[in-house]
């Protein structure tokens, strides 16, 4: 199987999930060539949670694997990656997107904003718009879960065909922002983007947590504490299981399959 098309990318295998050393510059790079060059292929962010989601889930491991990168997106990655002896920066996809965002004008994207609650994508649309003056932004979905069907899903794919975009920002959380990038990206004339809470976040709908808690790993602490009764579950559970695992892959006692 073809576990990433970015071959020349170094990476590391975590728990199952091929996770790319990159930086934000390159990741940055890498999604304006694939722009320019029209290239089909979705974009996965790596976190602890999925991370532990693909080790339990044949299909969504060979999903995430089949990207055209995966980007170290939570510190603790980034922190393993770092220890295996790569150069790496966390990529938070609300970063990244920004940093693209932002070298608009002038780097011929054009952008699909796909996501988010009710109007969410179109508050973030006016919010890119009014920051990076001349951003081309040339179509925004909401994706609200409670109502989004499998024939949303086609017409979405088709407007963002007959849009002209060839960056598609997809976020839809965890794991369904993934399933559909990987479903759907074949019939998009460039990459697909899972950014998970950039929605949030750039809409002013959620704040942003301090520079120096993204920095030091306990974002999800910050999460947690904002977004208990949703987060409980996922972080209590998933982040003292991935550490046991995490040094059992390390000592050598466990090897994890790349499906």
């Amino acid at each position: 199987m073809n576990h990433s098309r970015l071959k020349s990318q170094p990476s590391e295998n975590i728990l199952g999930t091929l996770v790319h050393a990159v930086t934000i510059t390159q990741a940055t790079g890498f999604l304006e060539g694939w722009a320019s060059q029209q290239t089909s292929g979705y974009v996965c962010p790596a976190t602890v949670y999925s991370v532990m989601i693909a080790h339990k889930n044949t299909a969504y491991r060979k999903l995430v694997n089949g990207s055209l990168l995966t980007i170290p997106d939570g510190m603790p990655l980034v922190w393993i990656l770092k220890l295996q002896g790569h150069k790496t920066t966390r990529v938070h996809g609300p970063v990244l997107m920004l940093s693209v965002c932002s070298r608009s004008p002038g780097n011929g994207i054009r952008h699909f904003l796909l996501g988010g609650a009710l109007g969410q994508a179109e508050e973030v649309s006016e919010v890119l718009k009014n920051t990076y003056h001349g951003i081309e932004i040339v179509g925004s979905i909401s994706t609200p879960k409670d109502t989004w069907s499998e024939s949303d899903n086609l017409s979405a794919v088709s407007k963002i065909q007959t849009s002209g975009a060839n960056l598609v920002w997809v976020g839809m959380g965890t794991p369904w922002q993934d399933e559909w990038a990987a479903q759907y990206s074949p019939q998009i004339q460039g990459p697909v983007v899972g950014v998970g809470s950039a929605f949030d976040f750039i809409s002013g709908r959620v704040s942003w947590a301090p520079k120096w808690v993204q920095h030091t790993g306990f974002q999800w602490l910050y999460r947690l504490v904002r977004e208990p009764r949703r987060l409980w579950r996922r972080y209590l559970f998933n982040n003292p299981t991935f550490v046991f695992l995490v040094i059992l892959q390390l000592l050598g006692i466990r090897k994890y399959p790349l499906e």
